[in-house]
């Protein structure tokens, strides 16, 4: 019997997603100073990809990073809930949430590391998210969902975690901000 097989190339532009040509814009007009590590999640805002556990991370991150700051660019009808779910658990004056950014190679340079959060029912495959990041040489911090395993090496461009371990997913955060 003959098997199909498709496979899907990503591809991300290098020479737009270039660390050392592209301004922090985001960052910059948030008035965040160098000094306040920002993280960063470049996703729709919908429940499959795990904004409520990474409300939980933030929290416990917070504590041994109180200036720590979350950015979110995405757009999508789940978004006030969001807003309304971080501000509701404390956290409103830390998360931000641009909408869609037509300009998201600033949204990485305004970024020390880029999360992904995704819960393990979702669709992922390579998500571009995490090759944009990983291009502007952002360490990442992701779910070990999907694809993902075959897209980071653990240990190397960030880590990977189990979509429920939340002490472990915010312990690598910390890390990253006092070890960029």
């Amino acid at each position: 019997a003959l098997v199909e097989a498709k496979f899907v190339v990503v591809k991300v532009d290098v020479a737009r997603f270039d660390a050392s040509r592209v301004s922090p814009r985001v960052r910059l007009e948030l008035g965040l100073s160098a000094e306040v590590p920002v993280v960063g999640l470049s996703a729709r805002p919908a429940p499959e990809k795990g904004l409520g556990f990474l409300a939980a991370v933030l929290r416990v991150a917070a504590i041994a990073v109180p200036s720590l700051r979350l950015i979110v660019a995405g757009e999508f009808g789940w978004r006030a809930h969001y807003q309304r779910l971080f501000a509701t658990l404390g956290l409103g004056e830390r998360a931000t949430f641009l909408g869609h950014l037509d300009d998201i190679e600033s949204f990485y340079a305004s970024c020390d590391m880029v999360v992904l959060t995704s819960r393990q029912r979702s669709i992922e495959g390579s998500p571009n998210a995490l090759l944009e990041a990983m291009a502007m040489e952002r360490p990442v911090v992701a779910t070990n969902v999907g694809g993902l395993a075959e897209t980071l090496q653990n240990g190397v461009e960030g880590y990977l975690l189990e979509d429920d371990d939340v002490t472990g997913f915010a312990r690598r955060l910390v890390e990253l901000c006092h070890n960029p």
